[in-house]
């Protein structure tokens, strides 16, 4: 007979003992043979940690593939909604490419099919805050495929998506603190890779805006103390010279201009 957080005075034996007692309080669940006497069962199995996971089609029409890191497994409501989000795009992207393969018949000319690819890696965590990086791949039949990267930060608390620019005390805060050491890293980094010639149609800083702002734990310790501020081809310089990544360390200043309910997530990198 299972018994759950009850105890019939009318049984004899372990039901009495302070042992039992005591383990029917904690909300054991407990079994008696035909005696009376507990009977321990075997203990049930552990929960399975979360795990990465993956999502693959490929047909005559689009190649699709989908990641996620295991700690967006270990938020279910995050992950349905990737999925979501990823159905949609799928969805249309198929749409597209349904019309494309029409066209390409009745012009003679060949059909390629397109491509898609979202990945979603952990670029760190603290008790408050899930900071992602999305890469993104797409091949829609043009000259070249396109790519880039997306932050995506996940307000544990209130179970749901919050924008970087939110964490602040103040909108104007986040350009403060970033835009001039983004900006001059990043005039740095442009002379690297062009040398003496500069490039005249890229040659201002993109507004802040136009990046993914992406909160880093680079230490590992549970607290954000980098921001990666990246910018997709076309944004900071031309297709040839890729994607630009800055890498800024978390500043005390910085950490006073958030809201106070954030300070905590991040630490001044050294």
């Amino acid at each position: 007979m299972r018994l759950i957080l009850l105890c019939l005075a009318a049984l004899a034996g372990g039901c009495h003992s302070k042992a039992t007692h005591d383990r029917l309080a904690n909300g054991e669940e407990l079994t008696l043979n035909d005696s009376g006497a507990v009977v321990d069962a075997a203990p049930r199995p552990a929960t399975p940690a979360a795990k990465a996971g993956s999502l693959e089609s490929n047909d005559a029409l689009l190649t699709s593939s989908l990641k996620w890191s295991a700690e967006v497994a270990a938020v279910p409501l995050l992950l349905a909604s990737i999925k979501a989000d990823f159905a949609r795009q799928q969805a249309d992207l198929r749409k597209s490419a349904t019309k494309d393969r029409k066209s390409a018949k009745s012009d003679g000319r060949d059909f390629h099919p397109y491509e898609q690819s979202r990945d979603y890696r952990t670029a760190g965590r603290s008790s408050a805050l899930l900071s992602l990086a999305e890469d993104w791949y797409e091949y829609t039949g043009g000259a070249h495929p396109n790519h880039g990267t997306s932050g995506l930060l996940w307000d544990r608390a209130a179970k749901r998506q919050v924008k970087p620019i939110a964490l602040f005390a103040r909108p104007a805060n986040r350009d403060a603190r970033l835009r001039a050491p983004y900006c001059a890293a990043l005039e740095a980094e442009r002379k690297k890779r062009r040398g003496n010639e500069p490039d005249t149609f890229f040659s201002d800083c993109p507004k802040l805006d136009d990046l993914a702002l992406v909160p880093t734990d680079k230490s590992g310790g549970g607290r954000f103390d980098t921001i990666l501020l990246h910018a997709d081809p076309y944004v900071a310089g031309p297709y040839a010279e890729g994607d630009y990544d800055i890498e800024l360390p978390v500043t005390a200043a910085l950490i006073a201009a958030l809201k106070p309910e954030w300070r905590a997530s991040f630490a001044a990198g050294r």
